[in-house]
């Protein structure tokens, strides 16, 4: 084995050097990397400054005039008393009366209730002798709305009824024998539907981006005159293991580099937000204070298990690519060429997604077969739901597979390297595939 892959160390340092110094691959990763770090750094505080607090203001009303158009006899609505302390209320059955009592000048708010085929409507306005304003009778909506249920129920006639009961309601849960729920196995109840998903179209996505760009290295090197001089002293299976180990791993530090330029973005912007307003209810900034509970979730283990079959089957899927550059002849013919690549990508995406939309196949076959498994264990891996051995089991499958796909597509490079003449048919390269030269 040593022999068959002579010169892999060469190959690979080599590749990988001149793959991240290239300008294309620098100016790339740096303009992405200031997107995807400055769009929440920017975008966050700038919702922050620009979106409507009115709904959260606090306004002093001292009376409430309102124009109950329901038909119901003797409306009760002190309830408006409770949610405004100190303002008096004043009820009226018609709009007419409501707006005549309104006209004498203080803080003072009309509301206009009804009642349709639809449902209840209300309508807060401010007269145009009140020391309130429209931001104030807008602020006073948001309350309403909120609280409007409270409105309506307060309304009935219940004879006799405790206060309370039109009270707001607090609920939480709690376990079977008294104790408070673990917030860390909510959070796991919701990461366990989520994540497979996640990290399904992560990968991908990866695979399919950077598989391309294997498979474009292989057809631009092969043409070169350098690779003759190469071939002289390596072998084709040490070069193309080479060269797929030193693109897939250019691709996992490019990506790497863009989930911590994103995870930069957002922490800034949490920054700039809670700076600008303390108490903000931005739910993306209270989505990320909440990440602290998912050290309850994940292991240290499980973490370092999903990254290792992450990598072996983004390294697989690398490999596989490498069989379309070693088939085109020119860049023309990368199109057609790669076309086992997409069909096995493809494939093994639609087969890992149950019918339906019911969720990711979570056993079976697809938990061994190399081509699917590194789509479905990842997510399953870090929330502990696959053991040990079924990981490293799943492990060695997918390496002893990207070998055995790096060895096809060295014989097809070695054959298309060294042919003249017309183009070889589909039956000329399957002979030499398995002809021992």
């Amino acid at each position: 084995m040593k022999s068959l892959f002579s010169g892999f160390g060469k190959v690979f340092s080599f590749t990988l050097k001149h793959h991240i110094s290239t300008p294309a691959y620098k100016r790339t990763l740096v303009i992405i990397l200031l997107v995807l770090f400055l769009a929440p750094a920017v975008v966050m505080p700038v919702v922050e400054l620009t979106s409507k607090k009115e709904d959260s203001r606090q306004v002093n009303v001292e009376e409430w005039i309102v124009a109950d158009l329901s038909g119901a006899e003797d409306p009760d609505w002190s309830i408006l008393s409770y949610l405004y302390p100190g303002s008096s209320v004043t009820v009226f059955g018609d709009v007419e009366s409501a707006f005549a009592r309104a006209g004498d000048p203080g803080r003072t708010l009309c509301l206009v209730f009804g009642k349709d085929d639809g449902g209840y409507t209300f309508d807060v306005l401010s007269p145009e002798t009140s020391l309130l304003d429209e931001k104030d009778a807008e602020a006073a909506s948001g309350v309403i709305r909120e609280n409007a249920y409270l409105l309506v129920f307060s309304r009935l006639d219940l004879e006799g009824a405790d206060p309370d009961l039109f009270a707001p309601i607090l609920s939480g849960s709690s376990s079977p024998d008294g104790e408070k729920a673990d917030p860390a196995s909510s959070v796991r109840d919701v990461v366990v539907v989520i994540l497979p998903y996640v990290v399904l179209f992560l990968l991908y996505f990866m695979i399919l981006f950077f598989g391309i760009g294997v498979a474009n290295s292989v057809i631009a090197e092969k043409n070169s005159k350098l690779m003759d001089l190469m071939l002289v002293s390596v072998k084709t299976d040490g070069l193309l293991l080479g060269k797929v180990c030193a693109i897939a791993l250019s691709g996992v530090i490019q990506f790497s580099l863009y989930i911590l330029g994103t995870a930069a973005g957002f922490a800034a912007g949490t920054a700039l937000v809670k700076a600008i307003n303390p108490d903000t209810d931005m739910g993306v900034v209270r989505f990320i204070d909440s990440l602290s509970f998912f050290k309850g979730v994940f292991s240290v283990t499980g973490v370092l298990l999903t990254l290792v079959i992450f990598m072996a089957g983004f390294f697989l899927y690398c490999a596989l690519a490498s069989i379309g550059g070693a088939v085109a002849g020119k860049q023309e013919d990368l199109g057609s060429a790669n076309i086992l690549f997409t069909i096995v990508l493809v494939f093994s995406y639609m087969l890992t997604i149950n019918p339906g939309g019911a969720g990711v196949k979570s056993a079976g076959w697809v938990e061994w077969f190399p081509f699917t498994s590194i789509l479905v264990l990842p997510g399953k891996i870090i929330l502990g739901l696959v053991s040990p051995l079924r990981v490293f089991g799943a492990l060695a499958i997918i390496v002893a597979t990207a070998v055995l796909v790096i060895m096809l597509a060295a014989k097809i490079y070695r054959m298309m390297i060294f042919y003249r003449g017309n183009t070889p048919r589909i039956g000329d390269v399957l002979k030499n595939v398995f002809t021992k030269n």
